[in-house]
Formats: C-alpha cells, structure tokens, sequence
C-alpha cells in the first residue's frame, strides 16, 4: 500500500522537476543547474527541517536573482558561488534576529506588485536569447551532424535569434566552414568558453 508520504514527494517531484528546469535556463546557468539547485534546496531543507509554513523548491525571485548575480556581478561561477553563499549567511543571520516577523507588515499591495515585476523580468529574459552551440570537446563532426547543426542556425536565425558558437576549433570547424556551415555566422559569434558567450550575448543584447 502506498503511503500518503511517498505520494506527496513523487507529485512534488513531478511539479518541481521542470520548473527547476525551467528556472535553471533563465538563471543564465544552464538546465542542468536547475536540478541541482532544487535536489540541494530539498536536501538541506530535510536535513535541517523547516516550518509549516515554508516550501522549498524552486523560484521565480531567485532565478531572476541569479541571472542577475551570473551576467552582472559575478566574472566566474566561483564569484557567483560565493554571492550566493554570502547570501545565505545574511538569510541565516535575519533568521536569527527574526527580522521574518515584520513580513506581516507588508501589504498585500507590495508583495503582488513584487511578483508582478518578477513575472515581467522572467519575460523579458525569454524574449531575450541566443542560441550556443557548444563544441567543447568536440572532436569529429560528420555530414549528418553538420547537417542538424545547419538547420539549427537556419531555425535560429528565422526567428531572429543570434547564433554563438563555443569551442569550435581543429577538425570540426574545419568540416563546417568546408560545407559552408558558418558563413551566416558572425566573426564575433566564435568564442572559446561560457564567459565569451555572456560578453557577446550581452553585446549583441544591448544592440537590439
């Protein structure tokens, strides 16, 4: 027989699994991130315990919050983890002067206009993307793969997406450019790693 809690963290899981997706991608850091931002949240938050009231999982605030920390404050995911450390300590710290009581305080008119503007910023994030081929690693592209890989800027650039491509050098760059592949490309769109990609999509970004 099933019990009541193993139904609740399979349906939690269900919810939280995309939007911790979902979250990851507009943070700036990648899908992937998301899940481990939402298995550390309901780690520590078990091991910890919490309050009736609290719900762990992933949110729009903070992703928008990291997306800030990742393309403004933060020159290296080191730097970013860091900021994100500190702010933690400085929640801990509040939680111990229970500063949390004067939330109650709040009307009801600032933390809906809060959430508004969170809903706002996380569209304005979508309707601002680049689309990054990341060829790290990548050792041999044959037809078939230069072929997607053309389709994909093509796609891209009809829905007038930039296009970034991340360590593409030797042999693969070498068959793309033989097949034609990159002439739509931008010079300025061939970067080594992630941090050239956040200086040219913030480039081009601000162009448009």
């Amino acid at each position: 027989m099933t019990s009541r809690p193993s139904v609740a963290t399979c349906s939690a899981a269900a919810v939280g699994l995309p939007v911790a997706l979902a979250f990851g991608v507009a943070s700036g850091l990648g899908a992937l991130a998301g899940i481990y931002g939402a298995i550390a949240v309901g780690f520590f938050a078990a091991v910890f315990g919490g309050t009736k009231s609290q719900i762990s999982g992933s949110t729009g605030p903070m992703a928008v919050a990291m997306a800030a920390v990742v393309t403004i404050h933060a020159d290296n995911l080191a730097q970013a983890f860091a900021i994100v450390i500190l702010a933690g300590l400085i929640q801990i710290l509040l939680g111990l002067m229970r500063v949390g009581r004067l939330v109650a305080f709040t009307p009801y008119s600032v933390i809906s206009g809060f959430m508004s503007g969170i809903g706002v910023i996380s569209a304005d994030i979508h309707d601002h993307e680049v689309l990054t081929l990341d060829f790290t690693d990548t050792l041999y592209v044959d037809d078939s793969a230069a072929l997607v890989v053309e389709q994909l800027i093509d796609t891209a650039i009809e829905e007038n997406t930039p296009v970034i491509m991340m360590g593409l050098d030797g042999f693969p760059a070498d068959t793309l450019r033989s097949l034609n592949v990159l002439e739509k490309v931008p010079g300025e769109c061939f970067v080594a790693d992630p941090y050239g990609v956040r200086e040219v999509a913030m480039r081009i970004l601000d162009k448009d």
